[in-house]
């Protein structure tokens, strides 16, 4: 007893915490109280085009929605299947249901949006526009403007 307590070492405990709670936040509890990792998503630039793609592999097409909320990127899947006459010991796949919200950049063109899933992987992409660039005004004088031929200016 004496040997576990010289042992013990109170960092890699908080070491320990640490990495179950980053695993917490990064995954949800379903009904059956599994582990349900959030689907993945990756947002990157190809051939001039914002892409987002998500991995929505437990779900059909028609199951999900896209839309396009001002300057808002919204997905959302759901889908539940109807209890059979079955028995069940243990159900998993009754139920299933996501959404993500993402803000797009002003240098898309959010009408140019096309969907496309496949194979469990829905991928959005968007044309990109050059925003206008930032315009230098000259400043005027107001004390030059307001001089007429003749005044002299007050101190």
């Amino acid at each position: 007893m004496t040997n576990a307590l010289l042992n013990w070492d109170p960092f890699r405990e908080l070491d320990d915490m640490q990495e179950r709670m980053s695993r917490l936040a990064t995954r949800g509890l379903t009904n059956a109280g599994q582990w349900l990792t959030v689907p993945a998503t990756d947002i990157y630039e190809e051939d001039g085009r914002l892409v987002v793609e998500t991995a929505l592999p437990q779900f059909k097409e028609s199951e999900v929605d896209v839309q396009i909320n001002g300057d808002r990127l919204e997905i959302k899947a759901e889908h539940s299947q109807e209890s059979h006459s079955r028995n069940y010991l243990r159900r998993e796949s009754s139920q299933a249901s996501y959404y993500r919200s993402f803000v797009l950049p002003k240098d898309v063109d959010a009408e140019s949006g096309q969907a496309d899933f496949a194979d469990g992987v829905l991928k959005i992409s968007f044309e990109r526009r050059e925003l206008p660039q930032p315009k230098k005004l000259k400043l005027a004088s107001s004390a030059k403007k307001s001089l007429t031929k003749g005044d002299k200016p007050t101190q």
